[in-house]
């Protein structure tokens, strides 16, 4: 088995699960409200989820995926762009700040590439995607 972490921060809630990287079977997860607004209440949240969720794991953590609204650095190291929500957000360096290896990446790109992987879409040529939620997104495959 090999397990990694994936965190979801959401307009109003952050999702986190430790998976089995090979099945995507959820081994345990955990929702927080984000606090959005609340000066960085929602860091500190994602900081005590991805701890949480390293005390549940049964071997090392392979690597840690976070999932926000917004577009991505190039080298999917923070959110380089998201005005007017999460302050704090754009630049934000996770790696620096949870002192661990973390790929960031538009949530709604998140969602499509794990059900390519793992649901809906498996095995499909091409896909579509939409998300509804606090934003809205989208991507396709």
């Amino acid at each position: 088995m090999s397990q990694a972490i994936g965190i979801d921060l959401g307009g109003t809630r952050i999702k986190g699960v430790l998976i089995d990287t090979l099945t995507g079977s959820i081994l345990h997860q955990l929702i927080t409200p984000t606090g959005d607004g609340e000066n960085g209440n929602w860091q500190r949240a994602i900081a005590d989820t991805v701890q949480a969720l390293s005390h549940e794991a049964t071997e090392s953590i392979q690597g840690i995926g976070l999932s926000a609204p917004g577009l991505p650095t190039p080298d999917n190291t923070a959110i380089a762009c998201m005005p007017g929500r999460l302050q704090g957000l754009e630049g934000f360096d996770w790696s620096t700040y949870l002192g661990k290896s973390v790929w960031v990446l538009n949530d709604a790109h998140a969602a499509l590439l794990a059900e390519a992987r793992f649901g809906a879409l498996k095995g499909v040529q091409h896909g579509l995607m939409l998300t509804l939620g606090t934003g809205v997104g989208g991507g396709c495959c």
